[in-house]
Order: C-alpha cells, then sequence, then structure tokens
C-alpha cells in the first residue's frame, strides 16, 4: 500500500506540473498577441516578467538523470530538431515572401548562425521568429547542470552552488554585444539556474508533502500577493525584464536583482500552486504536455491571423484593435491546439517533429523515406 500511495503523491506531482505548462502556455499565447498588448501595455510589461521565464524555472523542478545512457544526445534531439524544423520554416517563409533570390546565400548565412547561436537576437534578424531563443537557452541549462555532474559527487553540490551564485550574480555583466553570441542562451541559463533551483527546491518541497486543496489555493493566494508586491516595486523603480533580449539585472543593482528573480519565481509558484488546487482537469493537463508544440506553431499562426485582421480593418484602433486581439488569441490559441494535436496524433509525424530521442526521430524518418531494396 505505501508503494502505491507513493506513486499516487508522484502521478499528482508531474500532473500538477503539466497543469501548470497548460496555465502558462495560454498566457504567453496571450501575451505574444501584439494586438493585444498594444491594447493593454501593461499587460505585456507584467507578463514578460515571467511568463516565459517560468518554463525555465519548472525545468529545474523535473528530474535530471544525466548518468543515464545517451542522456545528452536525447535532450539535443529532443530540442533541436523542432528548433530547427520550424525556424527553417519561418525562414523560409521569409525568404520566399521576400519575392528574389538576390542576397540568398547571404539568407542562408544568417539561418546558419542563427540555428548555431540561438540567441533571439540572431532569431529575428535571419526570420524574425526570435521566440525560438526559448529551445536553444533551456539546453544551456541542460548542458551547465551536465558539465557540474562529470564532477566527483563529493564536490558537484559545491560546483552547483557556485555556479548558481555567480551565474546570478554576474551574468548580467556580460558586454551586450557579446551576449548574443554566445551559443545555447549561456547568458540567460547561468542567470536563471540560481532562481531555478531555488524554486525547484521550495515548489518541490510543497508539493511532495502532498497538501489539501485548500493549503495549495493558500499557497497561491500569498504567492500572488508577494507577485503583486514585487511587481508594484518593479513599476516604482521603471524596472523590467526581458529575458530575450538579455534585459535582467546583475550585482550593480542588487534589490532589482533580486526583485525580478522573486517575481519570476512568486508568479510561477502561484500558477503551480493554482494548478494544484483546481484538481484534475484533465484539458489543461494535456495542454501542458503539448505545450512545446503550441510554443512553436502560436506565432506562425498568429502572423496569419494578424494579417487577415489587417485585412477586415486597415486602421484596428481603440475598440475595434481589442476585440481583434481577443478574436485573433482564442483563435491562435484554438488553431495552435488544433494543430498540436494533429502532430501528437499522426505517430510518423510526432517522432520527426518532436522526438523523445535520437532512435525515435529515426524511426519517424525511415517511415517517411522507407528504404527499399
Amino acid at each position: 500500500m505505501a508503494v502505491k500511495s507513493d506513486n499516487s503523491a508522484t502521478q499528482r506531482f508531474f500532473a500538477t506540473l503539466d497543469r501548470a505548462k497548460g496555465i502558462l502556455i495560454v498566457l504567453i499565447v496571450f501575451a505574444h498577441n501584439t494586438l493585444v498588448t498594444q491594447s493593454w501595455p501593461d499587460l505585456r510589461g507584467f507578463f514578460y516578467n515571467w511568463h516565459v521565464f517560468a518554463f525555465l524555472l519548472l525545468a529545474l523542478v523535473m528530474p535530471f538523470r544525466s548518468d543515464k545512457p545517451g542522456f545528452l544526445t536525447t535532450r539535443f534531439v529532443r530540442y533541436y530538431v523542432p528548433f530547427i524544423i520550424f525556424f527553417t520554416m519561418t525562414w523560409a517563409a521569409m525568404v520566399v515572401l521576400g519575392g528574389t533570390t538576390a542576397g540568398l546565400f547571404d539568407r542562408f548565412s544568417e539561418w546558419a548562425v542563427a540555428v548555431l547561436i540561438g540567441s533571439a537576437a540572431l532569431l529575428d534578424q535571419a526570420s524574425g521568429a526570435r521566440l525560438f531563443w526559448f529551445l536553444p537557452a533551456l539546453m544551456g541549462l541542460v548542458l551547465i547542470r551536465w558539465a557540474i555532474n562529470q564532477f566527483h559527487e563529493t564536490v558537484r553540490p559545491m560546483m552547483l552552488g557556485l555556479v548558481a551564485i555567480a551565474g546570478f550574480l554576474f551574468a548580467g555583466l556580460i558586454p551586450d554585444d557579446v551576449k548574443q553570441w554566445l551559443p545555447f542562451g549561456l547568458p540567460i541559463a547561468l542567470y536563471a539556474i540560481g532562481p531555478g533551483l531555488v524554486f525547484a527546491y521550495l515548489v518541490t518541497r510543497a508539493l511532495r508533502a502532498d497538501p489539501g486543496t485548500a493549503t495549495l489555493a493558500l499557497y497561491a493566494v500569498l504567492s500572488a500577493a508577494v507577485c503583486g508586491l514585487l511587481y508594484a516595486y518593479s513599476v516604482s523603480r521603471g524596472s523590467a525584464l526581458v529575458l530575450a533580449s538579455f534585459d535582467f539585472y546583475d550585482i550593480r543593482s542588487p534589490d532589482l536583482l533580486l526583485a525580478h528573480a522573486g517575481l519570476a519565481m512568486s508568479a510561477a509558484a502561484t500558477v503551480v500552486f493554482a494548478a494544484g488546487a483546481m484538481g484534475e482537469a484533465r484539458w489543461l493537463q494535456w495542454l501542458g504536455q503539448a505545450s512545446l508544440l503550441i510554443y512553436l506553431v502560436h506565432q506562425i499562426i498568429f502572423v496569419g491571423l494578424r494579417a487577415v485582421a489587417f485585412q477586415v480593418d486597415p486602421e484596428l484602433e481603440g475598440a475595434s484593435r481589442q476585440v481583434a486581439g481577443i478574436a485573433t488569441f482564442v483563435a491562435t490559441m484554438a488553431l495552435s491546439v488544433a494543430v498540436a494535436w494533429l502532430i501528437q496524433s499522426r505517430e510518423a509525424l510526432n517522432q520527426l517533429v518532436a522526438p523523445r530521442d535520437w532512435a525515435d526521430w529515426t524511426r519517424g524518418l525511415g517511415k517517411l523515406l522507407p528504404l527499399r531494396p
């Protein structure tokens, strides 16, 4: 019975994390809608402080079994196959829409550099799809933790602590013209690993205690209160955090460094505890499980819908812009979910676009290009 109880608690733990991801992906689709953020700019200022950051924090909560055979290759395949596929799609669309083959070599060079480095600035320059920076940065987190785990187990905790503290305090000191050329979003990963470890410890401890719904709801309210206070402080100081642009603080501004990290952690904690308090909500759990695919396709879909909105009303001012923002958000969410479901429901397509590991991807490729004797 004890084993069954432990298994049930573990299932509830991961189901809660999936629901939290489901909430977060809805908020990301909402905040990436420029018609919405132009209508309500304060919403953009709030969400950009933490909404994608929260996914990096949640990554630190997940088990990290770097001793498993092929671990690093598996993570590269899991993150970089969808990154390269979807980024290449947006790059190719930009080339085609350009309507000329002039400068094609330069465009290909931009593509290659953007894939190799993965920073938002280079991705934006190549295709306008800067949001794909998240996957290289996620890989950067993995590489840092994997490298630390290569040390003897007696010194790993000390190494992890040193890297986390140094990264948090000093990553912001890296010159701006250098940050965009560092691969795997390393400045972001170095900054985020410290808050991520603190967040993972606190949230895991709270959830593993298996509190009841009322307790989780109370945790969510308290976390939201902390988030609100820290956001109010950041507004009073005129500060903001945007990870994609490397706009985060360092030891030169200790109050803002701690305030924005605390803001992201408390906001993410609010989402996690709220997800735990709301019960099963299997549809939300599925959204969380499909969140990567939704993230990858939602901006492509929104750009098309925004173009249609401006065809209908070239002005889109005032109330019309607000209505168009809400309508395109709902449509973007619905179509992104449909595309994610379609990909997941076709085994070969899912293996090609979102493989679990190298063997999974090669099986999908074999189904697409079956070898004939």
